[in-house]
């Protein structure tokens, strides 16, 4: 199902994370802008969901999502969303909100060009948002028999003053005079970001095709091909050498959960097993994260269970197993456990 703005689901899932936001329940909130955005409703607009149903005003995940990382000490992540709603324009007709953005990624550019560590402040709850009874609530509408409802408008905090800087490990970079970033080195940076990204495309591109009877599998690669999408919005014309590099990071860690999600599906109970849908999804997630060891480990375990359980291709699949179980050695180190999931007879067959 491709989403729209008039996705009532995303307009439900979005009005509960702001209201989640208002509690200071910053992780849940993140997760349900998380899944609207999965689901395809990636484009800030002024009303997102249903004439028949109700509608939410000011539908903009990025900035929320913004939000929650910030103050969930995940600045990458941060600076990624926020600038992925600002790229969009269309924060700019809400000055409360876009007075905060603004507010919000100066504090996240100074703590990630900063040298020494500092903690994290904790923010105030955000101001308009439903939450204790010492704040106003927002009156939150649900779907009901009339033709239109509406949310109301949740407002950000107030200002608070910018919080001690922190060390990321971001390098800032080189300067010049005027306190922008070299342009060689910004350009570097840009070329590398480019090819990454490319990379990464191709690698979901690839995922998707192997996901079109595991709907888990499909909405997570869906939900990281927004996360790729944001990270390329994130970056203007002429973006700091700061910028790039966070963005940078982000495509790295595509990369790690795409990895993740190929292994799961390839672990995921299957009646008959379909091995050569297994093998292909560890051959992807070994070109996502060729050095993660749970790739090698899960493809040693695939190939000898295979070996064991169909009798055939033993002169081939052994041999596989073995050299993989050994690449996860080598990996893990010579004095890492062994896995408690392997049992005896795998176990026989690898060593």
């Amino acid at each position: 199902m491709v989403a729209d703005r008039r996705d009532q689901v995303a307009a439900n899932l979005y009005t509960d994370a702001v209201r989640l936001a208002g509690k200071q329940r910053w992780g849940e909130a993140a997760e349900l802008l998380r899944k609207a955005l999965a689901r395809g409703a990636t484009e800030p607009n002024e009303q997102q969901g249903s004439q028949s149903r109700f509608l939410v005003d000011r539908y903009d995940p990025y900035y929320w999502l913004g939000v929650c990382y910030m103050e969930l000490g995940e600045d990458d992540k941060a600076l990624i969303a926020f600038s992925s709603s600002e790229s969009y324009g269309v924060i700019r007709k809400w000055p409360d909100l876009s007075a905060d953005l603004d507010r919000r990624k100066r504090q996240l550019e100074s703590r990630l060009a900063a040298s020494e560590p500092r903690p994290h402040p904790t923010a105030p709850p955000i101001a308009g948002a439903e939450g204790p009874a010492s704040s106003p609530a927002v009156a939150v509408a649900r779907p009901s028999p009339e033709p239109v409802a509406s949310v109301s408008r949740a407002t950000p905090a107030a200002a608070a003053p910018s919080p001690a800087p922190r060390a990321t490990g971001v390098a800032a970079g080189p300067r010049t005079a005027a306190g922008d970033p070299d342009a060689a080195t910004a350009r570097r940076l840009a070329a590398s970001f480019a090819r990454e990204a490319r990379d990464v495309e191709d690698l979901l591109t690839a995922a998707a095709g192997l996901s079109s009877a595991r709907p888990k599998l499909a909405s997570r690669v869906r939900l990281l091909q927004g996360q790729l999408g944001a990270a390329r919005a994130a970056l203007p014309a002429d973006p700091r050498a700061t910028l790039i590099a966070v963005a940078t990071r982000a495509v790295v860690a595509i990369r790690g959960e795409l990895s993740g999600a190929l292994l799961a599906e390839s672990l995921r109970p299957s009646s008959p097993r379909r091995w050569e849908e297994e093998r292909s999804l560890v051959d992807l997630a070994a070109k996502a994260s060729p050095s993660d060891p749970r790739v090698y480990l899960v493809r040693a375990a695939s190939l000898a269970s295979e070996a064991i359980l169909t009798g055939a291709g033993g002169e081939q699949l052994v041999p596989e197993a073995r050299r993989a179980f050994a690449e996860w050695r080598r990996l893990v180190g010579p004095g890492a456990p062994l896995p408690p999931a392997l049992s005896p007879a795998l176990l026989r067959l690898l060593s």
